[in-house]
């Protein structure tokens, strides 16, 4: 059995005292985008990566990351390169788009780059954020390289995948109760995904809160309420949902996935998924 806490949004200097304790016991750590608030990291040697990664995070426990929006504001080619730097040799980000396969538990996880997926709607926020004219021209470029090749790769590996259970990562949701607009190009490729290849989990952020949903035969889980929460409503697909501070954690075995939410009183069952 292998227990994964999913965190996205954290990338402040304060989170609530419980989640490092709390992450003793877990496995591995995926972070879901919008790593460092309010503009990115600016180089390796930037000072948020010592007074965010390494104030709030074990430093033995693997982390998978994902960019988010926020990010974009930052030189995410320095993410990908710490990756590599051996400053830091949990922080996992080889690349904007990459699979990792769990053989102990039948798992294959799809970490992609939801910015690539829709660049108009991220347009949007970064130019709401003032973007530096250098950083948006690097967006832009990674737009005319890697979103085609992100798109035509996560369709054929999710296609290939014989695993029994597949997840797909990212950081805009596709379907949330909560505050924010959800992007159409998202929502219409992973909905395909989702129906055409059973995909059992999608994993997003963005939304400053905690959420559980489910739609097209998936669980969407969003999982960003660790730092200025934002308000969220119940809709039609929602299981589960809270704008208390906490996070999602996941039980994953051959047999069944376990789905928590955890906060600074309790971990607590919120939905058993068997195969």
């Amino acid at each position: 059995m292998k227990t994964i806490a999913c965190i996205g949004d954290w990338g402040y200097e304060t989170l609530p005292d419980f989640v490092r304790h709390s992450l003793k016991d877990v496995d591995c750590i995926f972070l879901l985008g919008d790593n460092f608030y309010p503009s990115g990291v600016e180089s390796l040697d930037d000072e948020q990566w010592e007074k965010k990664l390494r104030k709030h995070f074990p430093p033995e426990k693997r982390k998978y990351v994902v960019l988010g929006n926020h990010d974009y504001l930052g030189d995410v080619y320095a993410q990908i390169q710490y990756t590599f730097s051996k400053k830091y040799f949990t922080w996992y980000f080889p690349h904007f788009f990459y699979d990792e396969k769990d053989i102990e538990n039948d798992a294959h996880f799809f970490f992609i780059d939801t910015a690539l997926l829709a660049p108009q709607y991220t347009l949007n926020l970064l130019h709401n954020c003032n973007i530096n004219e250098h950083y948006l021209q690097i967006y832009y470029f990674l737009i005319d390289h890697f979103a085609m090749k992100q798109r035509e790769w996560i369709v054929r590996e999710v296609k290939r995948s014989t695993a029994k259970w597949k997840l797909i990562i990212g950081h805009y949701p596709v379907i949330s109760g909560g505050r924010h607009q959800i992007s159409n190009e998202v929502y219409t490729f992973i909905k395909d995904l989702c129906k055409n290849y059973s995909i059992d989990y999608y994993i997003s952020g963005h939304e400053h809160n905690v959420q559980l949903l489910q739609s097209f035969g998936t669980n969407f889980i969003i999982s960003a309420g660790l730092n200025h929460t934002y308000e969220v409503e119940k809709i039609g697909q929602t299981k589960f949902c809270t704008d208390e501070k906490g996070y999602i954690q996941l039980e994953l075995s051959r047999k069944h996935i376990l789905t928590y939410f955890v906060n600074a009183d309790q971990r607590f069952l919120l939905h058993v998924n068997c195969k």
